[in-house]
């Protein structure tokens, strides 16, 4: 009678615990199922919106970003526009018909490949081809469009075609050219933004660097750029150049392993500098890359220690003195 009465209590505990794993499975799926109806819905949430789609005559083939002012997208398309050549346009944040602010027709500009930077009321930027040579210019353009202003011409000499976007610090603008110069491998450059004679501050000579695609990046009075070819393994490099001008000083030159060809800007954080490569790399697909630029502090030279020690003696001797009186 006593195994028949543990038989039920074990066949009960059996019972309850297979109705409490049951309960508990019920719990966890549940859970499972509105954690997933949850991800679902955000996942939902996360919705594209078009905010425009080029039809050649607004614009056609944009390169670049978008420069955003209070309300207002504004950036460039390479081709399209009323006559090929590219335009600017502006468009609301909320989306509709761009605002066709310049139509490039070749004379003053054409093809731009970079972004616009604005200063106030005014948009400057950058054309690859066009203007009185056709190799490019530098332009700006209020806000509300109209005629541009040609800020330069290139003329082969001075730069030709540059890719990328200006960088502006205080009235000056700085930015490069994928060739021309003393060596038809480019140039860095600087020019006032009411426009003047340019400033070429260096022309690339290979062995530091060539061909620069993308923005310099400014920190401390000096500028901050890739060449996509040049340097000790012709693979492109990472240089820094004064705001004043001079040699650059290729900081890292590319030898596919670490990464070849990069065409796009740096990050700077701190004291170094973030970027990436279009090749190379262990599968040669590219790579994403950091580069140190902060200097060592420099070693007190042998008349800075013997001063100080001068003095410090000096101090211990008039201590002394005051001791003893």
């Amino acid at each position: 009678m006593r195994k028949l009465v543990v038989g039920r209590l074990g066949f009960r505990s059996c019972r309850e615990r297979l109705s409490v794993r049951r309960r508990t499975g019920l719990v966890t799926r549940l859970g499972a199922l509105l954690f997933l109806a949850l991800v679902s819905s955000q996942a939902s949430a996360q919705t594209l919106t078009t905010l425009w789609s080029f039809d050649g005559t607004s614009g056609a083939d944009p390169y670049g970003s978008l420069t955003l002012s209070g309300g207002t997208l504004y950036g460039m398309t390479r081709d399209g526009g009323g006559y090929n050549y590219g335009t600017v346009f502006s468009i609301p944040v909320s989306g509709g018909a761009p605002t066709t602010l310049l139509s490039f027709d070749g004379t003053n500009g054409g093809y731009p490949y970079g972004s616009l930077t604005l200063s106030g009321t005014t948009l400057y930027g950058m054309t690859h081809d066009g203007g009185a040579n056709n190799d490019g210019t530098v332009f700006s353009i209020p806000v509300s469009g109209g005629a541009p202003t040609t800020l330069l011409s290139f003329s082969g000499s001075n730069g030709a075609y540059p890719y990328g976007s200006l960088t502006l610090s205080g009235g000056t603008l700085y930015g490069m050219t994928q060739r021309g110069g003393a060596n038809n491998d480019g140039t860095v450059f600087s020019i006032p933004v009411g426009g003047g004679a340019p400033t070429t501050l260096a022309s690339f000579s290979g062995s530091n660097g060539a061909n620069p695609w993308g923005s310099l990046t400014l920190s401390d009075a000096i500028l901050y750029g890739t060449t996509s070819g040049g340097g000790a393994s012709n693979d492109g490099t990472v240089f820094s150049i004064p705001v004043s001008g001079g040699t650059p000083t290729a900081l890292l030159s590319f030898n596919g392993t670490n990464g070849a060809s990069p065409y796009g800007d740096l990050t700077l954080n701190g004291g170094t500098l973030y970027g990436m490569t279009y090749a190379g790399g262990a599968n040669n697909e590219g790579t994403v890359f950091s580069v140190s630029v902060t200097q060592p502090t420099p070693e007190p030279s042998t008349l800075v220690l013997l001063g100080v020690g001068a003095a410090s003696l000096a101090a211990y001797a008039w201590r002394r003195r005051r001791q003893t009186a």
